[in-house]
């Protein structure tokens, strides 16, 4: 069976098919990758906002004692007082503390002053307890947000940037003055970070989905039938040797799994390594959001969040290889196996959608596909349903999984009845 395997292995690796996809692939990893850079917010450019806004501010203050010594405001006015009190007393320390921080790069006080910023708002909406709103900033995105700062703060891991209230989101946040306020703001929720592990992160959480199963299903497509499955196809020459049908399908599906495993540390290790090479390599124990019930909520380390999710997400393939071979014994064509792949692949996602609400949506296998929002439990509070878990995850596509190869295996002994 090993040597089976080997040899799968040499020619599914040879295949022209299988470089090509697997290039394309690698050039979108270093585009994205680009891309994150990009749009990267660095110390450098809030620095240079915040020395904008101290000069600015400073030149409002000294336009307002001109105004005075032109005899077009009164020195003992209410208006004179109160904008120069709040131009010295709160916009000009404000603007040159942020200059200091951002010329230190001192990320633990940046922190500090963040949290102590925020702490007089949350206390306050914390003493009302007003969950129950939907309206953006909802007291579960206040919370959150000042509870993750402190985390990061006591394990002195440098945070994502900027740190400003429009720069947090979650999917309690549901309603906003108007649409176009709400794009801008989701717009701003959406920090990137070229580092090793926040680009990994990137990557993997945009892989996880539909869109890396097509690619994993085009890698693997022809593996089953490249050798042709007709009565006069290649493959049947094992037939002449002391190998049982089982054993060659069996051997495919291993060496599948295999190298899918192979390729997501690969794909993993390499966008570490971009990450690495032009920028730094980050920090494992970063805080991710996992949302609980009755506004619960815990954090859970990057590096655990990345290790679940593609546990969850090789379930997934899994099941979508079970799928695949199905229909490649079925039809016997590349073509029309990979496009009955997708087709299922789409209509079971579409169905999951359209089923969600039901009582037995857990069940269904197409509901895990959205892997993050799976290992996150933002599936289970949109859908106000905890039972879409991880772990039942894992069951419903092994369980999926089982079921499509005892169809393969009463298909496959009814065509050896027939093919000789």
């Amino acid at each position: 069976m090993l040597r089976l395997i080997q040899f799968e292995a040499i020619k599914a690796f040879k295949s022209t098919f299988f470089k090509v996809v697997l290039l394309a692939f690698t050039v979108f990893i270093i585009a994205y990758y680009a891309y994150v850079y990009m749009n990267t917010t660095r110390i450098e450019e809030l620095q240079t906002e915040a020395e904008d806004g101290l000069f600015r501010v400073q030149s409002e203050l000294v336009e307002l004692e001109a105004s005075v010594d032109a005899g077009k405001l009164d020195k003992d006015s209410r208006e004179y007082k109160d904008r120069k009190s709040d131009l010295e007393e709160f916009w000009i320390p404000r603007y040159g503390k942020e200059v200091e921080v951002y010329q230190s790069r001192d990320y633990n006080r940046l922190l500090d002053m963040e949290i102590e910023h925020r702490t007089q708002f949350i206390i306050p909406r914390l003493g009302y307890g007003d969950f129950w709103s939907r309206e953006w900033r909802t007291l579960f995105t206040e919370q959150t947000s000042y509870e993750q700062m402190k985390w990061m703060r006591e394990r002195e891991i440098r945070p994502l940037l900027p740190l400003t209230s429009f720069a947090d989101l979650t999917v309690y946040d549901q309603y906003f003055d108007d649409d176009g306020w709400g794009e801008f703001i989701k717009k701003l929720s959406t920090k990137y970070s070229s580092d090793g592990v926040h680009y990994a992160n990137h990557l993997l959480t945009l892989l996880f989905g539909v869109f890396g199963a097509g690619i994993f299903i085009f890698l693997f497509g022809d593996v089953v039938t490249r050798e042709g499955l007709g009565a006069n196809g290649p493959i049947h020459l094992l037939r002449t040797q002391p190998i049982r049908w089982y054993q060659v399908l069996i051997s495919k599906f291993i060496m599948v799994l295999v190298g899918t495993i192979l390729l997501l540390a690969s794909f993993s290790g390499f966008a570490l390594l971009l990450g690495t090479v032009f920028d730094r390599f980050g920090n494992t124990d970063y805080p991710v959001l996992i949302y609980g019930e009755n506004y619960g909520f815990t954090f859970m380390k990057i590096s655990t969040f990345l290790l679940k999710s593609a546990t969850l997400f090789f379930m997934v393939l899994v099941f979508c290889y079970s799928l695949l071979f199905l229909f490649s014994i079925v039809v016997r064509k590349t073509a029309i196996a990979i496009g009955l792949m997708l087709i299922a692949l789409f209509a079971g996602v579409k169905w999951s959608e359209q089923s969600v609400a039901s009582t037995w949506a857990h069940y269904q296998p197409f509901q895990y596909f959205s892997v993050p929002k799976v290992v996150t439990n933002e599936l289970a509070v949109t859908a106000k349903n905890f039972a879409f878990s991880f772990s039942n995850g894992l069951i419903a596509l092994g369980v999926a999984s089982l079921v499509v190869w005892a169809a393969i295996a009463v298909v496959s002994m009814v065509q050896y009845r027939f093919v000789r």
